[in-house]
């Protein structure tokens, strides 16, 4: 049998024949060259040079390329499965530095790793363009609105870094995403969502207060520039609140808020209209089950004392305060109850804020705080102050 003597590379291996098994093997896996050479990270072009005789695989690709085919390197650097030990030269010449073999791992655990990473941020960009659709769409109805106007800009701003960096990150849409056009597009929506965020005004002061001990409370107040007006907000989901108050008295100046406990804030202001200085209470708790409504004057009925002289006795709903600066008397109809967790006392204005603590509790039926819980006690006043923790005691033991 006579064998037609086939032309061999510098190298002294057939490359001809070893383009025809990488085809072969190519075409039993169902692959085009294009889905090889994407999973190599090689262009088209080398792989139809290597099946057609005109180039070798690089030695940083080999391995990959036996793995994606599932041969072993000696058969491809053969042309075919080996019949004899002369290929074991080469192979050991392939295989000694064992840094190359480990390349093309890395190179592909790196590519998989920077496609999941990719992949998030494109869902997170579209997460943020979703709520900002909903929230256009439905803000009316629900009557919500951004606890700040600056987040509105921030969620579009996201949005739009979320899609860039996701978009580079993800080896198909990379050229897309990289067009002059696309790039220029997104920069000058960008520069546009900055330039409305910081140029435009909708004439509201906006004061933003997170509770010390749960974030997800937070105080909301937002102020009319041009009347003084003030509104109230509570949480209504994420980012969203929901107008639930105003206040009495307008508010002129600064704003002094002091978490008097975990779900109490205080807001103390002064005003134009009077010329006082005003507080609102703004409660997000409970002491009892949460099902009843009930009265912080009966709940707090007994002696209560605190360092520094002060003492407060409740009977029959009216409170005798001893401080250092003197005794003062409130009747019932003379405090105002927050919620069911706060009392303000008022001498010409308001004068003493009341807190039932966290450690206050009422059990169902119950119409007093059972022994241990506590009190706190702070002046009103647009200056600092510093609270005062009563607990109560039994007749006979002052």
């Amino acid at each position: 049998m006579i064998r037609t003597k086939t032309a061999k590379g510098e190298d002294g291996m057939d490359h001809e024949k070893t383009g025809r098994y990488i085809a072969a093997c190519r075409k039993k896996k169902k692959m085009t060259q294009k889905d090889l050479a994407d999973r190599l990270g090689v262009t088209n072009k080398a792989v139809s040079k290597w099946e057609t005789g005109q180039g070798m695989p690089d030695i940083s690709v080999l391995l990959e390329l036996a793995r994606v085919l599932d041969v072993p390197v000696e058969a491809i650097l053969e042309g075919g499965p080996a019949e004899t030990e002369t290929v074991q030269p080469a192979l050991q010449e392939y295989t000694t530095p064992s840094g190359v073999m480990e390349h093309p791992e890395k190179k592909e655990r790196s590519r998989y790793m920077l496609e999941g990473v990719g992949g998030i941020l494109l869902v997170l960009g579209i997460l943020c363009l979703a709520v900002q659709i909903w929230y256009i769409l439905n803000r009316d109805g629900y009557q919500i609105e951004y606890m700040a106007r600056w987040m509105f800009f921030a969620v579009n701003g996201a949005a739009l870094l979320f899609l860039m960096a996701g978009g580079l990150c993800m080896k198909k849409l990379r050229p897309f995403f990289l067009k002059p056009a696309v790039v220029l597009g997104a920069v000058l929506l960008f520069a546009g969502n900055g330039a409305a965020g910081l140029l435009t005004d909708d004439g509201q002061r906006e004061i933003l207060s997170f509770s010390p001990g749960f974030p997800s409370d937070c105080m909301v107040l937002k102020i009319q520039e041009d009347n003084g007006s003030a509104r109230l907000y509570r949480q209504a989901a994420g980012p969203f609140v929901r107008q639930a108050e105003t206040f009495p008295f307008t508010v002129a100046g600064e704003v002094k808020t002091q978490w008097l406990e975990k779900d109490v804030c205080a807001v103390t202001y002064e005003s134009e209209e009077d010329g006082g200085v005003h507080q609102y209470v703004a409660t997000y708790g409970d002491r009892s089950d949460g099902t009843a409504y009930y009265y912080v004057s009966n709940a707090i009925a007994g002696t209560w004392v605190g360092e520094g002289g002060y003492m407060l006795d409740v009977r029959n709903g009216q409170m005798e305060l001893e401080t250092p600066r003197g005794v003062e008397i409130y009747e019932y109809d003379a405090y105002m109850q927050y919620g069911t967790l706060s009392l303000v006392f008022p001498k010409n204005g308001p004068e003493w804020t009341l807190v039932l603590n966290a450690d206050c509790i009422l059990e169902g039926g119950e119409n007093t705080v059972e022994d241990g819980g506590t009190l706190t006690l702070c002046r009103v006043s647009m200056k600092k102050t510093t609270p005062v923790v009563l607990e109560r005691i039994m007749d006979g033991d002052i």
